[in-house]
């Protein structure tokens, strides 16, 4: 019987649309795997099983995945049937962007935008301004001024702008500037992905919109998820795309405090990163991660195992 994996959507568009290409790219690499649990609409893309998987199965949660483990214990048969909750946010898991370029194809829009001497900053508020995850929050003003000056490009500001204050502090840095309404997760992210310049959010959706344009810059602020000494675990650091500047960032546990909304509007500067310099620091991730990788990966042989012979449901999740 080939192996059969159930995705179990997780979280927004941007993290639902990357557990589609973890489980394409495993099938890349697994012969006759058959995928289920997707549907995405606003794409036209739906993956279903032809058949429930039997009721107790493994299931993999929580954020990293061995891709190289997982994909040795389908093809040998240890694994049949897999629930896959977990997210996997790692470059080397994905095929090459030219694959999903293709999976997700350029939708229309409404509008006939020319932002070819612009920066498009992508503006991460709404729920992420309080207290809600501490790999995400918003980012200090004093960046976009930062790049604003450094590519002599109008800064355009589109994303989650509303009342807040941090979206007044914006408005109060730039008063020149183009602020632009919402369009929807659809018209945002192919906005996103026509720009010709582009600053991207702590945000997958950001990420992904960014990664899958054909933009001549994009530029990360190495902050939170994408910050490898903060979430070893995650790896969204394209660094031998020409495309990607990256900046240094420090670790910052975000709770939304009223000192840390301070410190959003203070100077600061922000390192550019070079190559040479993005790899160390991946480096640095990865020898954080040695340890809770090797627990993770003796307890899903071990789970895999009993999974066959015994039939034991079992969440497996690494910790680190």
């Amino acid at each position: 019987m080939a192996p059969r994996i159930q995705v179990i959507p997780t979280g927004n568009l941007g993290n639902q649309m990357l557990q589609l290409m973890l489980a394409e790219s495993l099938k890349a690499k697994v012969p006759g795997l058959e995928i289920g649990g997707v549907s995405l609409p606003d794409w036209g893309q739906y993956r279903c099983l032809q058949q429930p998987l039997r009721p107790n199965r493994l299931r993999l949660i929580g954020q990293y995945v061995d891709m190289p483990l997982l994909q040795r214990l389908l093809t040998q048969g240890v694994l049949a049937e897999l629930e896959v909750a977990a997210l996997g946010f790692r470059m080397a898991h994905y095929l090459p962007r030219q694959v999903f370029q293709q999976m997700f194809q350029r939708k229309g829009f409404a509008g006939r935008d020319d932002f070819s001497d612009a920066l498009l900053i992508n503006v991460r508020g709404a729920e992420i301004l309080k207290d809600t995850h501490e790999d995400y929050g918003p980012i200090a003003v004093s960046f976009y001024k930062q790049l604003s000056q450094a590519t002599a490009l109008r800064p355009v500001f589109m994303g989650q702008i509303g009342s807040d204050a941090y979206s007044m502090e914006l408005r109060a840095a730039f008063p020149g500037a183009l602020f632009l309404a919402s369009r929807g997760p659809m018209g945002d992210f192919e906005l996103m992905r026509s720009a010709r310049h582009l600053a991207i959010s702590v945000s997958t959706f950001s990420w992904l919109a960014a990664w899958l344009s054909e933009a001549e810059s994009i530029h990360v602020p190495v902050s939170g998820i994408l910050n490898p000494l903060q979430r070893p675990d995650i790896d969204l650091l394209p660094v031998e795309d020409p495309r990607y500047r990256f900046y240094r960032f420090p670790v910052r546990r975000w709770k939304g405090t009223q000192e840390q909304f301070k410190e959003l509007t203070q100077p600061s500067d922000f390192e550019e990163m070079r190559g040479s310099q993005v790899r160390n620091a991946l480096q640095e991730g990865q020898t954080l991660l040695e340890a809770g990788v090797s627990r993770y990966r003796r307890t899903l042989v071990a789970s895999a195992w009993a999974n066959r012979f015994f039939s034991y449901p079992t969440r497996v999740r690494a910790s680190f």
